[in-house]
């Protein structure tokens, strides 16, 4: 923090003007009508800060990329040297009390997830209908950790109560996700599980989550699939598929395409922002092709002109497009991202 200099860290996707020994800008957490923002210079030897008076934040570096991005410390720390290449080997060892008990909780729930994707395997109906019905082959499977839990008193054989209470801290029915259903881990950019959505094969609603926004989870940051994607071999690293399911991001990838989807929200600014540190410029928004689909495209299409840091693109692709590639491959699915337009031709399209 003290090496790396804020303003210029800053300056990278907001627009800072020097004031005196101050700079200012709008600030990005809030919906502000004139420059709240303010950077603070090095003073009696502590580091450079930053605050905003209306909306109260304030902090460093480092608190400014966690709250851009609601990540945790780690992650935050890896996002600054992704941006900067700082040899931040030392800072990296350093570790709050707070941030050790948040590192141990992934741990446990990713341990909970390697247990439920081996209790899927050997369930047959449940297997069959993500291999034989949803087209999805082992190797995906794997890399997803897809699970099963087939009851609320088997998984309490393993794990006490409050550890699945812990991935749904609202009071209220967070037993009933534990129950007979596909479990679809959700991951933090670095790999990390911070909980799951629940899939009903029948019935409704068809996903329901077990993380309500905690430390470990904002579902208007986090995109789906986005640390399985960076792992693609061959892949341009500066472009990527948005998707509207986990279904579909798991078929793209097994075919080969990066695509991430967003957790049950619409695209929201930190979406954009954290594919832009993530180094991506260019995104090929395909959701389903019905009629909610293509008005949530819209949407997205409508706000595109504000979006400078990513060129986003629209393809329809007719039906869902986990579908589409199950029944007609890779090559037909290129040629319908090939046919993606931007924004002004698909809100005048469409």
């Amino acid at each position: 923090k003290e090496k790396i200099d804020l303003v210029a860290f800053l300056s990278r996707d907001m627009q800072l003007t020097q004031r005196g020994s101050r700079w200012i800008g709008v600030c990005p957490f809030h919906n502000d009508s004139s420059p709240s923002f303010a950077v603070f210079p090095p003073k009696d030897g502590l580091i450079s800060k930053w605050g905003c008076h209306p909306c109260g934040l304030k902090g460093d570096l480092i608190d400014f990329v966690q709250q851009r991005h609601q990540c945790t410390l780690g992650e935050a720390v890896e996002m600054v040297i992704d941006a900067t290449g700082f040899d931040a080997s030392a800072y990296l060892r350093e570790a709050t009390e707070s941030e050790a008990m948040l590192e141990s909780q992934y741990r446990y729930v990713s341990g909970m997830a390697k247990f439920f994707h081996d209790c899927l395997l050997v369930h047959p109906a449940q297997m069959f209908w993500l291999t034989e019905e949803r087209g999805l082959d082992l190797a995906t499977l794997a890399r997803f950790f897809i699970g099963y839990c087939p009851s609320l008193e088997f998984a309490l054989q393993y794990f006490p109560a409050d550890a699945l209470r812990f991935v749904e801290p609202n009071e209220g029915a967070w037993q009933n996700i534990w129950g007979g259903h596909i479990l679809i881990p959700q991951f933090s950019v670095s790999g990390q599980v911070w909980g799951w959505y629940a899939r009903h094969a029948d019935g409704k609603p068809k996903y329901v989550s077990t993380s309500s926004k905690s430390p470990l989870y904002d579902p208007s940051a986090r995109m789906y699939g986005l640390s399985q994607a960076k792992k693609i071999p061959d892949r341009d690293k500066s472009k990527i598929i948005i998707t509207e399911g986990f279904f579909d991001v798991m078929m793209a990838q097994q075919h080969g395409f990066a695509a991430v989807a967003t957790c049950g929200t619409s695209l929201t600014d930190n979406h954009i922002q954290t594919l832009y540190d993530h180094a991506i410029r260019e995104a090929i928004v395909v959701f389903d092709g019905d009629d909610a689909g293509r008005r949530a495209m819209e949407q997205i299409a409508v706000r595109a002109h504000n979006i400078n840091s990513l060129n986003l693109k629209f393809a329809i692709i007719p039906g869902d497009p986990d579908e589409f590639l199950d029944q007609h491959g890779s090559e037909a699915f290129s040629v319908m991202l090939q046919q993606a337009v931007c924004s002004v031709e698909f809100v005048i399209a469409h």
